[in-house]
């Protein structure tokens, strides 16, 4: 199982989640033909896409990361400073 590289750590990660969860994935094609709203978004054709489902929200993908330990206390802190306006 591979990607590219860019992709690898996504891969790995997803495939780790799958295992540790004990999920079962299946990937069925579907022919652009007959999925005309993902065959849209596959070409990045953003606006085609919306014009086929209007109600369709389109967001930036932000890749996962892990992060270390140091920067997930930093996450925290800075939650918490915003969930309970801690000053």
């Amino acid at each position: 199982m591979s990607a590219l590289p860019s992709y690898n750590v996504i891969l790995r990660e997803a495939v780790d989640l799958l295992v540790a969860g004990s999920h079962d994935l299946h990937v069925l094609h579907v022919p652009g033909i007959n999925n005309s709203v993902a065959n849209a978004l596959s070409w990045a054709d953003f606006d085609h896409a919306l014009t086929l489902e209007p109600s369709l929200s389109i967001h930036q993908f932000h890749p996962y990361r892990r992060m270390k330990s140091g920067d997930v206390f930093s996450f925290i802190r800075k939650a918490a400073h915003y969930l309970f306006d801690l000053n």
